[in-house]
């Protein structure tokens, strides 16, 4: 499997859909991500968990977000996609901070607009990507549904992003218990759809995102 952005309308197809295309350039293109899943369900209410701030003498350096090779390898391993299959065209690279070694020799690591819109679309793209790999995989190998229970399929995903699990993930399994349901009862043509759109959550959440 080729995991990689089209060139072609850079923005529409990078922001929106173009992510995978076969290693054969002469087999058909795969289908766009499930339609269906409300964006609405993946976001509203869908805030970080408030982490520590009481205790602290000294100041915290301000967050950065992954790097773009960083977000390549990672959506790979998360989605148990081949090394090197998830490509980013240097254009979008570039836009998204990182450097040409011409006239900028540093990456962009700061959160930015531009670098959380991208994620959603991206986020949309990927996950169902993922969905289709599951569907051609054994149950234990699958990333959104190796569970039967639904809560448990919750903590697997939240941790394949995240690194979180136990006690210290509760407070984000409900969050993304909540946004399955929204899912789920806001499409009828789409069973999957919740699956989807708690992928899409953790794929877009800080936890994931900055460090």
């Amino acid at each position: 499997m080729k995991v990689s952005l089209h060139r072609r309308d850079l923005w529409r197809v990078a922001l929106l859909t173009g992510l995978i295309g076969a290693c054969d350039p002469s087999s058909e293109p795969r289908p766009d991500a499930p339609q269906g899943v409300p964006v609405d369900a993946v976001h509203d209410d869908w805030r970080p968990s408030p982490g520590p701030s009481t205790g602290l003498s000294v100041p915290g350096a301000a967050p950065r977000r992954l790097s773009v090779p960083q977000l390549e390898r990672s959506l790979e391993v998360i989605g148990g996609f081949p090394k090197g299959s998830v490509q980013l065209p240097d254009n979008l690279t570039f836009a998204l901070g990182q450097p040409d070694f011409l006239s900028v020799t540093e990456p962009a690591r700061d959160p930015s607009p531009l670098f959380m819109k991208f994620m959603v679309d991206l986020a949309g793209f990927i996950c169902g990507r993922i969905l289709e790999a599951d569907r051609m995989r054994p149950r234990e190998q699958r990333v959104l549904s190796a569970h039967d229970d639904v809560d448990a399929n919750l903590r697997a995903v939240w941790f394949r992003f995240t690194g979180l699990s136990g006690p210290e993930a509760d407070s984000d399994v409900d969050r993304l218990r909540a946004t399955f349901e929204r899912a789920t009862a806001s499409t009828d043509d789409n069973p999957d759809a919740g699956r989807v759109a708690v992928c899409m959550a953790a794929a877009t959440s800080p936890e994931f995102l900055l460090y």
